[in-house]
């Protein structure tokens, strides 16, 4: 694919035709020439044409007036005129290239900001469920702690505790051994007399 400028140069007459025909105005330009040269959308976008035509329209009536005049005058001054013209023009695009990198320079920080917002804002978002978790943590154990603390603390002669791994035991001491009964994690009166009552019986007490 040829460079915008290189476009240009090669279809100047049919460009700088709808150009000034449409009085200098680079989007009526565009849209005339869509018709006219469809593949000028395949060169460039319509913000790079924006930007070139009219410095390239300007310059090219210039280096036309300059053509005009060493047919007439002949003169080494107009040449050296010519080539300040095309050096002009070189620095323009130039310039216009900068002004383009430092507008995709401006959208990347743009998009960078706006990646870390992102960032940020999940983050911010994860850190509010953890502590909404731990609040929710905090209140439920704190109901099992209320509600242990209307757990019975003897059942059937034995002492029952609620161990720090979850699960509820029961303990007796029978001459002088103390033994215990598994309960599990849920503290069942009716179910924890049954083993009581079964391990008794495996003791000999009953």
């Amino acid at each position: 694919m040829s460079s915008p400028i290189s476009f240009l140069v090669q279809h100047e007459n049919t460009i700088l035709t709808a150009y000034n025909e449409n009085n200098g105005k680079p989007r009526n330009t565009w849209s005339r020439l869509e018709k006219d040269l469809p593949e000028l959308a395949q060169a460039m976008t319509f913000n790079t044409f924006k930007q070139y035509v009219s410095v390239f329209a300007f310059v090219k009536s210039r280096l036309d007036e300059v053509r005009q005049r060493e047919v007439t005058q002949k003169t080494g001054n107009l040449k050296s005129e010519k080539e300040e013209l095309k050096q002009e023009l070189r620095i323009a695009m130039k310039r216009l290239d900068k002004v383009k990198q430092n507008r995709a320079e401006i959208l990347k920080q743009l998009e960078e900001t706006l990646k870390k917002k992102t960032r940020l804002e999940a983050e911010l978002n994860k850190r509010n469920i953890e502590l909404n978790d731990v609040r929710q943590i905090k209140q439920s154990k704190s109901q099992v702690k209320q509600k242990s603390d209307d757990r019975p603390k003897r059942i059937a002669g034995w002492s029952v505790q609620h161990s720090k791994d979850g699960y509820y035991r029961c303990y007796r001491k029978i001459s002088k051994r103390v033994y215990s009964v598994y309960l599990g994690k849920v503290l069942d009166v009716k179910e924890a007399e049954n083993r009581i009552s079964a391990k008794e019986k495996s003791l000999g007490i009953i």
